[in-house]
């Protein structure tokens, strides 16, 4: 299995999750704010007590953002040109909240990040799909990996050099990039944790020839499931009254996987799926 057979199937298999999202939208507007609304909801566990009108507002100017961008026939050629759309696109949500020339909470770039990411993740999805009228591919060439609490373990612990000091597994995705004044520009910390991000994926995933956006799928999904069978070995002599995860997805990883009934079998194959995480060049 090449690199692109085995790209498909991540990406297939996190696309269907959302699919139904998109039935009968046809209409790129309709499509980009399905997208947007997605993405906001992978966010919305750090956005308590929001102000719905402020948070309407953002999502519809990423909305508008992201369609300009897209209906652009010329798609950005190096890094640094997507950069600047991208720096556009999350100044249209953090300068939602601004406050006295500061961010609030919930204009914090990390939140930003996620949103415009994950936005660019499911479009990619939808416009990859077979049927897709549309070639889009290029404008997705240079997306960021998006930051969260999975991918960035990954990038604290994969092993590549240039890891930024300040970088340790302390630092938080939705508050950790502070500014004392907003001026609508990127913190030079999502800067380097997003340069360091496609060394990372350029160096690991050298034989695929992945882009950032593309090696996440893989990345999120396998760092998220060591996750979960990671806890399932602290948990599985305990009640699951009292879990994180459920009988159900226990039995259902079971299932998938039936020499996680061995305890020792378990840990072999969280080792496994960890080394094939940080090496993998099948």
């Amino acid at each position: 299995m090449d690199g692109n057979e085995i790209l498909q199937k991540y990406v297939k298999a996190f696309y269907e999750q959302y699919e139904k999202n998109f039935e009968n939208k046809k209409d790129p507007e309709e499509i980009i704010e399905v997208a947007v609304d997605l993405a906001y909801k992978d966010a919305q566990r750090t956005m308590k007590n929001i102000d719905k009108n402020k948070r309407d507002a953002a999502k519809k100017a990423v909305s508008e953002g992201l369609n300009n961008y897209l209906l652009n026939k010329i798609a950005p050629i190096k890094d640094a040109e997507f950069d600047k759309v991208h720096e556009s696109l999350c100044d249209k949500w953090c300068i939602s909240f601004v406050e006295n020339d500061e961010l609030t909470e919930h204009g914090n770039y990390g939140k930003a990040q996620k949103i415009v990411n994950m936005a660019f993740k499911y479009l990619y999805c939808y416009y990859s799909r077979p049927d897709s009228e549309f070639e889009k591919k290029a404008h997705f060439k240079f997306c960021h990996f998006t930051l969260d609490s999975f991918t960035l373990k990954w990038l604290n612990g994969c092993g590549v050099d240039g890891k930024p000091d300040w970088l340790d597994s302390n630092f938080s995705w939705s508050s950790g990039f502070k500014c004392e004044k907003y001026e609508g520009k990127c913190p030079n910390e999502y800067t380097q944790i997003t340069n360091f991000a496609r060394v990372c994926v350029n160096t690991i995933f050298e034989n695929e020839k992945w882009t950032a956006l593309e090696a996440e799928f893989f990345v999120w999904d396998n760092v998220s499931y060591y996750d979960c069978l990671k806890s399932l070995v602290k948990y599985r002599n305990t009640s699951f009254d009292n879990d994180l995860f459920s009988k159900e997805l226990f039995d259902n990883i079971k299932m998938k996987y039936p020499s996680i009934e061995n305890s020792r079998g378990l840990q072999m194959f969280i080792s496994e799926r960890k080394e094939k995480l940080r090496n993998y060049k099948d």
